[in-house]
C-alpha cells in the first residue's frame, strides 16, 4: 500500500492501524536530514536544544523560505516586480535544505521525496525530531524536473 504525505505521522497512523500498517509505503516531499545541506542538521540541533519539544522537521523548510526571501528583498529594489525577478533568479548552493532555484513558473527544483516503508521502529525523516518515528527511509527519489507540466 502507498500513502500520502498525511500519513506521515507514524504514531498516529500506527496508534490507528496498529501492527497492519508495517510495510505500508508513505511519501512525503523533502529528504532525511543526511541530505540536508550544510547548515540544516546544526540548525535542526539548535533549534531542538532552544526548544527540546520540537518535532516539526519542517521547521527547516520555513527558515530557508525565509532565508531565501529575504535575500531577495535585500538585492531588489523594494519593488514586487523586482522581489518576484530577483526570486525567479535565486539559485541556492548547500543551504539548509541543500541546492536549488526555481523554474520559470517559480517552482522550486528542490523536488526529492523520501519513501518511508512502515515498520514500528525505525528513526523516520530524522535522529533529532520523532516526525515519522516508526518508519525507515526506504529511498530518495528525484523526479525528472524535464517532465514539467505545460
Amino acid at each position: 500500500m502507498l500513502a500520502p504525505d498525511g500519513f506521515s505521522r507514524m504514531a498516529d497512523t500506527l496508534e490507528i492501524v496498529g501492527a497492519a500498517a508495517h510495510g505500508m509505503f508513505v511519501t512525503v516531499q523533502g529528504v532525511p536530514t543526511d541530505r540536508l545541506g550544510l547548515g540544516g542538521l546544526a540548525l535542526l540541533e539548535e533549534l531542538r536544544a532552544a526548544e527540546p519539544e520540537l518535532d516539526d522537521y519542517w521547521a527547516l523548510y520555513g527558515a530557508q523560505t525565509a532565508e531565501v526571501l529575504l535575500d531577495a528583498i535585500a538585492r531588489s529594489d523594494g519593488s514586487r516586480a523586482s522581489v518576484l525577478e530577483e526570486l525567479f533568479a535565486t539559485e541556492v548552493e548547500d543551504g539548509i535544505i541543500g541546492s536549488f532555484g526555481f523554474d520559470s513558473r517559480g517552482d522550486t527544483t528542490a523536488a526529492s521525496i523520501a519513501i518511508l516503508r512502515v515498520d514500528g521502529d525505525g528513526p523516520g525523516l530524522s535522529h533529532l525530531s520523532d516526525f515519522a518515528e516508526g518508519a525507515t527511509v526506504d529511498r530518495v527519489i528525484d523526479p525528472d524536473l524535464r517532465l514539467e507540466r505545460e
